[in-house]
């Protein structure tokens, strides 16, 4: 059997949903003898940070991907590594004829965003009205399209008609947290006044949405509070149980 060219990294990108990193290599390789399974250690091919909470894959032997797993730092512009020595050329003779080929040469890859990434739909829940007494809390955490880590950039615009807003976006674009929300100060907000906010959320794929504008009134008065929590929106299937959480409230000003 003719050896071939020994397979060398060709490229690696994260998927367009960010769940997976695509490793392509330059030849097919014979999987770093994997033929049972195609999932494999990824420590035994690769090196990259948090490497322990990853789950790699052969999808076919020229290409592998990386499940980075819940909470990995491995991201757009990280290193990943090839262990020397991993991995040959595909042998498609006999075993015994390939054994005494070139291994795989130590090489690094910066993982590259994709072509295409998804879009954030941002989702931002806020009651329609709100009593005087109470802190408003702007609610986005029912967002979809993060790409399975946290928003690189979570912003706010805010409107009313006559109003310096000027103290509320700089307490929501610099102390704002999704999980849980954080609440708006009620000291920031005038009693009798309606305030227009939208909401900005990036992903780390580079790809940023905006909700829907919603209007808020600030009663000059106590009023009861109701909430539906989650969002305004929910698909489900005819045969699934629909499970609605709410929070109700009554405060006294003082």
């Amino acid at each position: 059997t003719t050896e071939p060219s020994t397979p060398s990294f060709d490229s690696a990108v994260f998927s367009g949903d960010g769940s997976f990193v695509q490793l392509a290599f330059t030849a097919a390789t014979n999987k770093n003898g994997t033929v049972s399974a195609n999932t494999f250690s990824c420590g035994t091919v690769l090196t990259f940070v948090n490497i322990s909470l990853a789950t790699c894959k052969w999808i076919t032997n020229a290409v592998a991907v990386i499940y980075p797993g819940m909470g990995s730092a491995l991201t757009i512009g990280s290193s990943i590594g090839l262990v020397e020595g991993s991995v040959q050329a595909k042998c498609k003779g006999d075993l015994s004829d390939c054994i005494a080929w070139a291994s795989i040469q130590a090489d690094t890859l910066i993982v590259a965003a994709p072509d295409s990434a998804v879009t954030p739909s941002v989702i931002l829940v806020a009651p329609t009205r709100l009593s005087m007494c109470e802190d408003l809390v702007l609610d986005v955490s029912g967002s979809v399209g993060s790409g399975g880590k946290e928003w690189e950039r979570v912003g706010f615009t805010v409107k009313s008609q006559g109003l310096n807003v000027s103290a509320i976006e700089s307490f929501l674009n610099s102390e704002y947290r999704v999980f849980p929300p954080t609440a708006l100060p009620k000291t920031l907000l005038d009693p009798g006044r309606k305030y227009y906010f939208t909401a900005e959320l990036c992903n780390f794929l580079g790809q940023c949405g905006v909700s829907t504008e919603i209007a808020v009134k600030i009663s000059e008065t106590s009023i009861p509070t109701a909430n539906i929590l989650g969002a305004p929106l929910r698909v489900i299937s005819s045969r699934s149980t629909l499970s609605l959480k709410s929070h109700a409230y009554s405060r006294i000003c003082g």
